[in-house]
């Protein structure tokens, strides 16, 4: 939804002004953010490039903080750390120079995540006893309406870092606080990341919701179009997702076992077929969507045929490819194929 609002606007700011109009780079830098959501790394930072200096100048704090964040996490992507790190430490150093905490408060609670996802405990400590510090710039007059939005990310980060040094009942305790203030300021991005972060803690302690919890954040997401949300969040939240695809990818061969042994007993006619498919863990529209995505047809192609809109068609892609655990439309046929979900 942001990406077909947003990306229109830009289009006509640039064609009017330029590729570096003011109001062209703040529209970039949202869009650049929408676009990283949907794991598209390249095209966000198509999007951002020779712009950074004027969305800084335009002086709007969250379009500087939206515009470092996606640089940042797009150089992490692409297994550049130092690169991401420095994006980091020059969103801290710029808030800084301006008086702006809510930016010194991302850019440290960023950094103390991606040290104490790699368990380096000392530096992430470190980091967060300068958060802890940034406290009472939130108890200022002027900055007070921001308090919750500190609690969070600190709470946040906490997290994380107790979950380093696997202190597992202090990292529970974070996420509690953290959950609470993401509930408070409706963030709804914050709130999947902390279910996320409760189905690993849920996994940690062998509890029994650890993959109902994870199945309901990817879930969400899915919907949200928040494609980047399980390796954004934690490595081991991939790990489960795919030890949960497994079993499915075993009821896929069981199915196509089924269609095999049906067709050699009593050969299926080509509309009978589908039907045989749809015992497997994909639902029917899903199979019906792979169906037609075997034979070619684009999205707006297979939306008139199942007579559902273009976004609709899209969900059902993204769970197809979270049950073949598949990253795109071609891998997702090949995959099928070698299921026998659809034809060679």
């Amino acid at each position: 939804q942001a990406e077909e609002i947003v990306r229109p606007a830009l289009n006509e700011e640039e064609r009017l002004g330029g590729r570096r109009s003011m109001v062209a780079c703040l529209h970039a830098a949202v869009l650049a953010a929408a676009l990283l959501e949907r794991d598209q790394p390249a095209a966000a930072q198509a999007v951002l490039a020779n712009r950074l200096d004027v969305i800084e100048r335009t002086g709007f704090p969250d379009t500087i903080l939206v515009a470092y964040r996606t640089l940042a996490n797009i150089a992490f992507i692409q297994g550049d750390e130092r690169h991401g790190l420095n994006f980091l430490l020059s969103l801290g150093a710029l808030a800084e120079r301006r008086r702006l905490p809510r930016l010194a408060l991302y850019s440290l609670a960023e950094q103390v995540r991606v040290h104490a996802l790699r368990s380096r405990n000392e530096t992430a400590g470190r980091l967060l006893k300068r958060l802890d510090e940034l406290e009472v710039e939130f108890e200022k007059q002027e900055f007070r309406p921001y308090m919750p939005q500190y609690r969070l990310a600190a709470a946040i980060a906490r997290t994380y870092d107790a979950m380093a040094r696997k202190d597992h009942e202090a990292a529970e305790r974070h996420l509690a606080i953290a959950s609470e203030f993401a509930s408070q300021l409706n963030r709804k991005r914050d709130q999947l990341a902390i279910t996320v972060l409760k189905a690993v803690m849920a996994r940690k302690r062998n509890a029994g919701e650890a993959a109902a919890l994870l199945a309901e954040a990817t879930s969400l997401a899915n919907i949200g179009g928040c494609t980047r949300l399980l390796a954004d969040t934690h490595p081991s939240a991939v790990q489960m997702a795919d030890g949960m695809v497994a079993p499915a990818t075993t009821q896929m061969r069981a199915a196509a076992k089924a269609v095999d042994e049906s067709q050699h007993a009593s050969p299926a006619s080509p509309v009978d077929r589908p039907a045989l498919m749809r015992s497997g863990p994909l639902t029917p529209k899903e199979a019906q969507v792979l169906q037609l995505l075997d034979q070619g047809m684009s999205n707006k192609s297979i939306a008139r045929v199942m007579e559902i809109s273009d976004e609709t068609v899209k969900w059902h892609l993204k769970n197809v490819f979270l049950k073949l655990s598949t990253g795109s439309r071609k891998h997702a046929v090949d995959r099928a194929r070698l299921l026998g979900l659809v034809g060679s």
